[in-house]
């Protein structure tokens, strides 16, 4: 039976199934506010929006990476999304874009909580779900580019679970809108016609015989109309073909020690319970039938299986477990939604509190300084960054000028990119961290760098690298290597990360 919406739980006389549907909501804006920026993606997005700016256009070659020609090609699938953080690092710097993402999460954990909700699932399940999907979502999510696709994914799978047999023009349109979007934000974007494909056939096959015909082409139309719409951007179905690439991608991925590519393992908690969702939904999805849409479970299961081959799959996972489980593990008899009231005015406290308690874990505010001051940089321009950033190192080699070229740690090729080419596209980097535009064979040479295998001594010089920027935990063989040469020079140290330069111009490099 239908449920009442998520609308009708949290207006005002406040029960206490409002304060238990938005709690996990303040929940997950307060840990996105202490979780630190970590240096992946996010300063090669804020490269990349700066260079849509200053340009006037999505640049279609390599501006940045000295290892490939200046004319190799370069798709910028991503462009609206970047352009975005740009414009949130213009307004109100690195901390904007934190928030930003705490808008892009709660947008898409309300859109799924709502559709729960309307399907008829109690709200202590909803709130229980989304409770449980906090630790998945926190550890698949971050502040880059795929952010913004999280409201579209979320408002497409609601209406795979409140599925009609048509949709009505205002939902269409919305998923139209929402299409075109991501299709100009995140790769993922292929999820659109995917989750519309598996709406038609799973809907075309519940009518009757006589009707399957007709309903086979409404369903054709819904998705031709979504094919269309993300084909509006820059280089219209071409997106695709870079879209198809991207398996690659995660194959050289996994070889990097960057955690949201690597598999997630069934041994770990949080993959312990990714499984245990999985049984359950398959449980409850058999013995109950007709609780919720067959195309929105399959895109929940489809995503939790894809997340134990690459982690980048957990936040697609986490949101279809708040909005399928909840529908599935309904009781036959639900009671009515505002049963359990309280007192209204106590309610509205609470939430409050929780409000007043996630403003104050912004960076610099009171609950952030004493809970995740450790965790990021000291800098007041730079309090939402991790320690991961080793920002005073590439601001003097600014300054200083880097002898030779720079050979440094995948993970900060965009901040050196943000820093030394300020002023104007140049290439600066080794690698970046966009796995799928850097040729194989480039990372290949990366990689026997980084682990000081045989051979790394004739690439530094291949390449002229007089720097290094390094970490001595993940490029710890390269570390122990330089440490036991007469060649390199130890200049400068900032948090996990070492400043080399050669010793002299004609000194040997072998160690």
């Amino acid at each position: 039976m239908p449920g009442r919406s998520l609308r009708d739980h949290v207006s005002w006389p406040v029960g206490l199934d409002g304060v238990w549907l938005l709690a996990p909501v303040f929940v997950l804006s307060a840990v996105a506010l202490l979780s630190p920026i970590r240096p992946f993606d996010y300063f090669w997005a804020l490269v990349q929006g700066r260079t849509t700016w200053e340009l006037g256009h999505v640049a279609r070659e390599n501006l940045f990476l000295y290892t490939l020609p200046a004319a190799e090609p370069f798709f910028n699938q991503a462009w609206l999304a970047q352009l975005l953080l740009f414009a949130g690092f213009r307004c109100g710097g690195h901390t904007f874009n934190l928030v930003l993402l705490v808008l892009s999460l709660g947008t898409a954990l309300l859109c799924c909580m709502d559709g729960a909700l309307r399907r008829g699932a109690r709200p202590i399940h909803v709130a229980l779900a989304a409770l449980v999907s906090l630790p998945l979502l926190g550890l698949g999510s971050g502040v880059r580019s795929q952010m913004f696709a999280y409201p579209c994914f979320a408002l497409l799978l609601r209406y795979l679970l409140l599925e009609t047999p048509r949709l009505a023009r205002a939902p269409l349109a919305l998923m139209l809108g929402a299409s075109a979007f991501w299709a100009n934000t995140h790769g993922s974007f292929v999820l659109a016609p995917a989750m519309l494909a598996a709406r038609g056939a799973f809907g075309t096959w519940a009518q009757p015989p006589g009707a399957r015909f007709r309903a086979a082409r409404a369903h054709a139309v819904e998705l031709l109309l979504v094919l269309v719409a993300t084909c509006l951007n820059p280089r219209g179905p071409a997106v695709y073909a870079y879209a198809l690439g991207l398996p690659l991608s995660m194959k050289l991925g996994n070889q990097s020690d960057v955690g949201e590519w690597q598999p997630l393992s069934a041994h770990e908690p949080l993959g312990l319970a990714l499984g245990v969702a999985l049984l359950v939904a398959v449980v409850l999805a058999a013995s109950k039938r007709n609780r919720v849409s067959p195309a929105a479970l399959l895109v929940f299961l489809g995503c939790a299986l894809l997340s134990f081959v690459s982690q980048r799959f957990l936040a697609w996972a986490a949101l279809g477990l708040v909005l399928v489980l909840p529908a599935l593990s309904r009781p036959e008899e639900a009671p009515p939604a505002g049963e359990r009231r309280g007192v209204a005015w106590l309610n509205t406290a609470l939430l409050a509190s929780f409000a007043l308690a996630t403003l104050g874990c912004v960076p610099g505010a009171p609950l952030f300084d004493r809970f995740a001051g450790h965790t990021h940089l000291p800098y007041a321009e730079a309090r939402a960054l991790g320690q991961e950033t080793p920002l005073r190192l590439a601001e003097q080699l600014e300054r200083e000028g880097p002898t030779g070229r720079i050979f440094h740690d995948q993970a900060v090729g965009g901040v050196l990119e943000w820093v030394l080419a300020a002023d104007e596209p140049k290439a600066v980097a080794f690698v970046d961290q966009r796995f799928e535009l850097v040729p194989p064979e480039i990372w290949a040479r990366y990689f026997t760098i980084a682990s000081a295998q045989p051979g790394w001594q004739q690439l530094l010089a291949e390449h002229g690298i007089g720097t290094l920027l390094i970490d001595e935990r993940r490029q710890r063989p390269l570390v122990v290597a330089i440490e036991h040469s007469h060649a390199w020079r130890l200049v400068a140290r900032e948090l996990s990360y070492r400043l080399y330069v050669r010793s002299a111009p004609g000194a040997p490099s072998g160690g």
